[in-house]
């Protein structure tokens, strides 16, 4: 092979290697969770907190249900094992364990909330003279 050709298969090297580098990099390399956050009659809860915790390294994100109860989170590690805690005000805590990711979209999770059996006190009294 003479130096031009030699010059000339470098330079077609090099042109593939920058025109295939975007589609390299372009794999999806996060994860992303969504989902909706309902009562036991199928009602959403808007304002759950969904937090969202990798067990292995503890980085956590979070996320906040809107007012139809949905929730999405992207930006996750790929892998696991996830811990998913989903809470609001005057229902029960709902734990996922042991959740693994894959990267991309992950199907939706359908999470229901019972409601907290809390009876309300209200307490008045009059100031002591």
């Amino acid at each position: 092979m003479n130096a031009r050709t030699a010059n000339a298969l470098r330079g077609l090297l090099w042109t593939v290697a920058i025109l295939a580098a975007p589609a390299i990099f372009a794999a999806t390399t996060s994860a992303t969770v969504s989902g909706y956050v309902r009562t036991s009659d199928g009602e959403p809860i808007a304002a759950a907190r969904i937090d969202i915790v990798h067990m292995p390294s503890g980085t956590a994100a979070a996320a906040t249900a809107a007012d139809n109860g949905a929730f999405y989170q992207s930006g996750l590690r790929v892998g696991g094992p996830y811990e998913i805690r989903i809470s609001a005000g005057g229902y029960r805590d709902r734990m996922l364990e042991a959740v693994t990711l894959k990267p991309g979209t992950q199907p939706p999770l359908a999470v229901m909330l019972t409601a907290l059996d809390v009876e309300e006190v209200v307490v008045t009294a009059s100031p002591l003279i």
